[in-house]
């Protein structure tokens, strides 16, 4: 599994990539609508606060982060209209991974998402025993 750093300091952040360094995270949040480049904004400014504190994301209150799927240890990050799925890494201290962000357009998150968060966590997970987890730097042309 290939890992893309969203932000590393006291805390990292890591959304999964494909083969050439696509991540759906990052793509949606390069095509998202200009009604929601705000909240998309805050979404990051939320995972940056995170990953920049001793405390990570247990220093957010519910209406920022909470539990979506207790059983799985899946939670959502909170941003107006748009939720990002995430979990802790259980091999890792102070670690997150970043699954998918998405339109909120009920009161409850979409089975789907959450069976997806859930997939991608036993996909990490597995990789993670396998010792096959990459983090990917990016190669910024000058």
């Amino acid at each position: 599994m290939r890992l893309i750093p969203i932000k590393e300091d006291r805390w990292s952040a890591y959304t999964p990539c494909d083969k050439n360094g696509e991540s759906n995270l990052l793509l949606f949040a390069e095509t998202v609508g200009a009604k929601y480049k705000s909240s998309l904004s805050r979404l990051f400014a939320i995972i940056e606060t995170a990953c920049e504190s001793n405390l990570g994301p247990t220093q957010f209150k519910d209406d920022i982060s909470h539990f979506v799927n207790f059983d799985h240890k899946i939670l959502e990050f909170i941003a107006g209209d748009l939720r990002l799925l995430w979990f802790y890494s259980q091999e890792s201290n102070k670690v997150i991974i970043c699954s998918h962000i998405f339109l909120k357009k009920g009161q409850k998150t979409p089975k789907k998402d959450i069976r997806r968060a859930i997939n991608l966590k036993n996909a990490y997970i597995t990789a993670t025993k396998k010792g096959q987890v990459e983090i990917v730097k990016e190669n910024k042309e000058e």
